[in-house]
């Protein structure tokens, strides 16, 4: 759900947005140099042909109207998951920002829930009948 899958790209956006000395994800990371260590990009990068094909089916879920996290961020990976051939869904919620994806899914009153948990039990069902 809005993800930062590449730390560098998050901290490179964060730097633009003058607020990276005051984001917890440098501090959380250990500093700059542990970025491509926590970094799910990176990680995927290094798996050889075995250990990607025990990578599950992935979902990712961005709002287009997210400033917080862009939605290249889930663009971008979901791009290197299809081209390292691993299964995956992207949705792109128009006009959805980067709290109304976690906090819409809390009340079914809220603008987006029927949205979001509507793709959730999309991907549900298709995870029940994935057989691999």
């Amino acid at each position: 759900l809005s993800g930062v899958y590449s730390i560098m790209d998050h901290y490179k956006h964060e730097k633009v947005r003058a607020v990276e000395y005051v984001s917890t994800m440098h501090k959380a990371m250990d500093g700059v140099e542990n970025f491509d260590y926590y970094s799910p990009t990176s990680l995927l990068k290094k798996l050889n042909e075995d250990q990607l094909k025990r990578v599950p089916p992935v979902v990712l879920l961005h709002g287009t109207n997210d400033i917080i996290v862009p939605v290249e961020s889930s663009v971008k990976f979901s791009e290197l998951l299809t081209a390292l051939s691993i299964r995956m869904s992207l949705y792109l919620i128009p006009k959805m920002n980067h709290t109304e994806m976690v906090t819409d899914l809390m009340a079914p009153d809220r603008h987006f829930y029927h949205t979001v948990y509507g793709c959730i039990k999309q991907e549900y069902s298709k995870f029940q009948g994935y057989v691999d």
